[in-house]
């Protein structure tokens, strides 16, 4: 049975300095679907991390201990994790067949849906600006989304990725298909304000 040591953890740890010796924080059990895909902190030093095969985010709090956080509600790959200007953990996952969402974790386990993402989308990670704002990006589209503070109407963020007239194809798919040979839209819901 291998066991890997997640030594990455280290690295997100502002108290350690660049002379610090790499700390094992945590050892897991891929055969078991223990395999962390992202991480963040909060400011009480506790971790939070995804399981990519499972539906799961944990919590690691500063004595070591690792417990469930939040469930998502239907079978997905947990991608990103962050926790929000609001204290809140939000993740990005997407499904087996379309489906992409940003969920929200306030309290343990209570585990809301924030936003919908374009659903042949793949979202991978998740940021918040100095505004307070969500933008996650989507490497299945080629996208950053904005969400707005209430998960209203994902957008593509403004830039030059939004100005794009045409996607580019992804490697071995026709122009216009998603990562599933499915038809893709560039039209998404957006809030009215």
């Amino acid at each position: 049975m291998a066991r890997f040591g997640v030594a990455a953890f280290a690295l997100v740890l502002g108290s350690l300095g660049a002379d610090a010796p790499l700390e094992t924080l945590a050892a897991f059990d891929p055969t078991l679907g223990q395999i962390p895909e992202s991480v963040t902190t909060d400011h009480e030093g506790n971790l939070f991390f995804s399981w990519a095969s499972t539906s799961t985010i944990q919590k690691r709090t500063p004595d070591g201990t690792i417990t469930p956080f939040g469930t998502l509600p239907i079978p997905v790959f947990t991608l990103g994790v962050k926790v929000g200007p609001d204290g809140c953990v939000y993740t990005v996952s997407l499904t087996a067949t379309p489906g992409a969402f940003v969920w929200r974790i306030c309290t343990a386990g209570a585990v809301e849906q924030f936003a919908v993402l374009d659903p042949n989308g793949g979202p991978n990670d998740l940021a918040f600006d100095d505004d307070g704002v969500l933008n996650v990006t989507d490497p299945f589209l080629g996208q950053i989304w904005r969400v707005g503070r209430s998960g209203e109407g994902a957008r593509l963020a403004p830039g030059p990725l939004a100005r794009r007239q045409r996607r580019e194809p992804r490697a071995g798919l026709p122009r216009g298909r998603g990562p599933t040979g499915s038809r893709s839209t560039t039209t998404v819901r957006c809030s009215s304000r």
